[in-house]
């Protein structure tokens, strides 16, 4: 249900052969855009620099604290849209904020894929643009011990498509960490249901560097991570994966 591209330069990227392979709960997978080398040292300065400390509740959060760094939970059943099961932290990190995690590069570079592959110009929304659109920069953590997102689709980042002829959402996901015996999680990641009703893995053979890439009306999620270990809410361990997907500002969603 997978397919690969593998480049070398984003503007090489045939956007309409990805966006094709993504229907019917498919996802498409690019490789070569990001050195693994350099994402994997990204990560460990992610796990050095992201202090638990810093962390705010899943509720509560004003839609202006997120336009500056900021961190937070997303746990329970409350959302500002949907009730919708999850366990997660996520960090804000927008490109017009100090680049505290040496993010920024990355961030830049998904940006453009994401444009590239719904046929806008490639610096769309590095700022904020036309007064209210702008790309939400994060990392998303599911810890050790069962970090996971239910089953769902995206509703609120419809706006990725202004000025695009592309008919549908496309999101994107930076692998920054593997799954498998042996490597940063064992169990559990993301997953996207296919026409038939099955539960697709997306992310059992990537590496680090690799973005998937899924129709946002998909119906997707994250499986439980590494539910047989004890909880750690440090990002010693738990995946982490980045994402660049347009919102508007003041969009009280982005705080559920």
């Amino acid at each position: 249900m997978s397919a690969m591209t593998v480049a070398s330069d984003v503007r090489s990227i045939n956007s309409d052969d990805i966006v094709a392979s993504t229907s019917e709960g498919a996802y498409h997978i690019i490789r070569g855009l990001f050195d693994p080398e350099e994402i994997r040292r990204s990560l460990h300065d992610v796990r050095e620099r992201v202090l638990v400390e810093n962390d705010a509740p899943s509720s509560g959060t004003r839609p202006d604290q997120i336009m500056d760094n900021f961190q937070k939970w997303s746990i329970g059943m409350k959302s500002a849209k949907d009730t919708l099961g999850r366990f997660f932290r996520i960090v804000y990190n927008l490109l017009w904020c100090d680049d505290i995690y040496g993010m920024h590069r990355h961030f830049r570079k998904l940006i453009e894929i994401r444009n590239q592959l719904s046929g806008m110009p490639l610096d769309f929304a590095k700022q904020m643009e036309n007064g209210n659109l702008y790309s939400a920069c994060r990392m998303q953590h599911y810890p050790q011990g069962g970090g996971f997102m239910q089953a769902h689709q995206d509703h609120v980042a419809e706006a990725n498509l202004v000025g695009s002829e592309q008919s549908r959402f496309i999101q994107l996901v930076l692998i920054m960490n593997e799954v498998g015996p042996g490597k940063d999680y064992e169990a559990g990641g993301a997953f996207v249901i296919d026409k038939a009703g099955r539960k697709i893995a997306t992310e059992q053979n990537t590496a680090p560097g690799d973005v998937v890439i899924y129709d946002g009306r998909s119906v997707h999620g994250v499986d439980d991570v590494d539910p047989h270990k004890l909880l750690d809410i440090t990002l010693k361990t738990g995946r982490i994966a980045a994402f660049t997907t347009i919102y508007k500002k003041w969009d009280s969603s982005l705080c559920a």
